[in-house]
């Protein structure tokens, strides 16, 4: 039900089933009505697999059903794993799949037997920000355009640490930075309360950034967690981060994530026991006073992104 919000510009092309599934709640109670749910999904998705070449999963438990209802119709099977982790779901599916398309060159946890079904085709992005390829990175001279994004829900700890991060920064340093800052409207005010203790000039504090291309395209440094969108996104728009894994994340893969961009010296990674105010402002305040290790990252970075990424899975797909 929640990935139907999604499709609003797409429902011309995509025909969406809606599967009778929800989160996996705790306890036992819990897993009783997940396999309950995944059982009704098999039922469901048996309906629609029964015409089709191929079945392809993009990880997650609400896959399960519809590649196993492929999978007992005799459908080809395949995943696209994004992360640089192969996930559980795709880890257990892994002896029935012909064809595992992987966002990285580089996979973790990887089955043995499993080696030779992995192809390398990149990560998707949105026609917007692949689009910014073609625009090139231009150190800051005085303002310094930094965006900070946590997800589209933003990031409670974002909103305590890096407003205090930053008015540890130099006066003169904070007075050219212009901040863009995708915060909860829950924290909203916490936020701004913090920041308004700095000498910024220019601060927008965003429930929801609904223009990420372009606030992208105008960043000089961007703070973010490491998922693997995310990932893709910055490194088709050649921008240096600094990445902050969320540390709840299923076999820490936005950890995995975010070291693919610093192998290739695209970023910098803060663990999230490590990430407080004092250590982000001597980070900052270092990168910030010397432009050019952000130019050098902005090149570093579109290494990791593969333009031809969609062209490559659709054809993946079709010829599996």
């Amino acid at each position: 039900r929640r990935g139907i919000t999604y499709l609003d510009n797409h429902l011309e092309i995509l025909k969406p089933v809606v599967l009778p599934l929800d989160r996996k709640g705790a306890g036992v109670t819990g897993t009783v009505k997940l396999v309950f749910q995944l059982m009704l999904s098999f039922f469901v998705s048996l309906r629609y697999v029964s015409g089709v070449k191929t079945v392809m999963g993009f990880s997650g438990f609400p896959t399960v059903a519809t590649l196993m209802a492929g999978f007992v119709t005799g459908r080809s099977l395949c995943v696209h794993e994004q992360n640089a982790v192969l996930g559980k779901v795709n880890r257990w599916m892994a002896p029935v799949l012909k064809k595992i398309f992987t966002s990285t060159k580089e996979l973790s946890k990887v089955p043995a037997k499993t080696f030779e079904k992995i192809e390398f085709v990149g990560m998707p992005v949105r026609p917007d920000i692949a689009a910014l390829q073609e625009a090139s990175y231009t150190m800051p001279v005085s303002t310094i355009n930094f965006l900070v994004t946590g997800g589209s829900q933003g990031a409670q700890s974002f909103s305590d640490v890096i407003p205090k991060a930053i008015a540890l920064l130099p006066v003169n340093l904070q007075q050219r930075l212009d901040i863009t800052h995708q915060v909860r409207e829950s924290d909203r005010n916490h936020a701004s309360k913090i920041y308004n203790k700095s000498k910024v000039k220019k601060i927008s504090l965003i429930p929801f950034i609904k223009n990420m291309a372009q606030e992208i395209q105008k960043s000089h440094l961007v703070l973010a967690r490491s998922g693997a969108s995310t990932v893709a996104e910055l490194a088709a728009a050649g921008r240096p981060s600094l990445m902050i894994p969320y540390p709840f994340a299923t076999d820490d893969h936005q950890t995995f994530n975010a070291r693919e961009v610093t192998r290739l010296g695209g970023g910098w990674l803060i663990p999230h026991k490590d990430f407080s105010e004092e250590s982000l402002s001597v980070l900052l305040l270092d990168l910030l006073g010397h432009p050019k290790k952000l130019l050098v990252a902005s090149q570093c970075v579109r290494q990791n992104y593969e333009k031809n990424s969609i062209k490559a899975l659709a054809q993946g797909a079709l010829f599996v």
